[in-house]
Parts: structure tokens; sequence; C-alpha cells
């Protein structure tokens, strides 16, 4: 039997956002075009990673004392708390912090390795971890929770003729 992955929404939306911005290769992921292309002010500073809302003025701040890797997947995070949730996590009941923190997390692993690239690579070779991690600029971790993930949402491949008979 035949298996395919269908892209969650949001992986659709981040595939179509990058392409719209001239981002198809993942040596043209650039944190600085997304946010400007966003309105999202930018800033690596020697302070812990953060965003911030203030009206119509949205920030994101990067521990500049951080890897490379280690950058790039905080600004992924940051990113989903600007696009994607509301209120200060400082008012908030722990349950809707966790729940937040799980989408960021999720949210990473999809900004950081779009679906759509996902074809550049052999899936199959005995060192796509590490050759996505070199490509992308993001730790070997993310990678494997990336690939994993596609494996567990795979679906069996509809046969048109049996969809007939539906």
């Amino acid at each position: 039997m035949a298996y395919e992955y269908r892209p969650f929404q949001v992986e659709k939306w981040i595939s179509r956002f990058y392409y719209k911005i001239g981002i198809v290769n993942p040596e043209d992921i650039d944190e600085r075009t997304i946010t400007k292309h966003l309105g999202i002010h930018l800033t690596y500073k020697e302070k812990r990673s953060f965003s911030a809302e203030d009206g119509q003025f949205k920030l994101i701040n990067i521990d500049s004392r951080l890897s490379g890797q280690e950058q790039r997947e905080h600004f992924y995070h940051e990113l989903c708390h600007v696009l994607r949730h509301y209120g200060s996590q400082l008012l908030m009941p722990k349950a809707f912090i966790e729940l937040q923190e799980f989408d960021a997390k999720r949210f990473t692993r999809y900004a950081a390795i779009p679906f759509d690239m996902l074809k550049l690579f052999d899936l199959k070779s005995p060192y796509i971890v590490q050759n996505m991690a070199y490509r992308f600029n993001i730790s070997e971790k993310i990678c494997k929770e990336r690939l994993d993930g596609i494996h567990r949402n795979k679906k069996p491949k509809k046969d048109i003729s049996m969809i007939e008979y539906l």
C-alpha cells in the first residue's frame, strides 16, 4: 500500500508565504526577510528571547548569545507567538501557557523545515537528518522531530477507483 503525507493548513500557509516572498530553498530562509514582510521588528540583544506586541507594533528579540541554530529556533518559536497567539503569558492560566508553548514548538518545526522543501532531499538517505540540519541551519533534534511527525501522520494513498464507490 502506498502512503502520502498531507500537510496541515499551517504548513500550507508557511509554504505559500515563503514562496510569495522569494524563499524557495533552505538557503533562502532569512529571519530579517520574514519579519520585514510581516511588519515585525527584529532585534538581537544579550537578553532572553521574547516577543511583544503593543497595538500595531510587534517585536521579536533573539538572544544574541545563542548559537546560530539556537537563534533560528528561538526566532520561529517567538514568531509563532506573534502570529498565532494573543495575550500576555504573565496573566494566563498555566494550561493556556502550556497550549501556546506546544503550538510554538510545532510551528517551529513547520517553519524551520517547510513541507514543500522536503522534495529537495532524499528522505531515505542515512544522512538525511544531518543534511537537513546543515541546509536549514537548525538542530538535528528539530530535523528528527519533523521527520518523525511526517512519518507519524502519513495516510494511505487513496485509490481513485475506490473513491468512485464511496
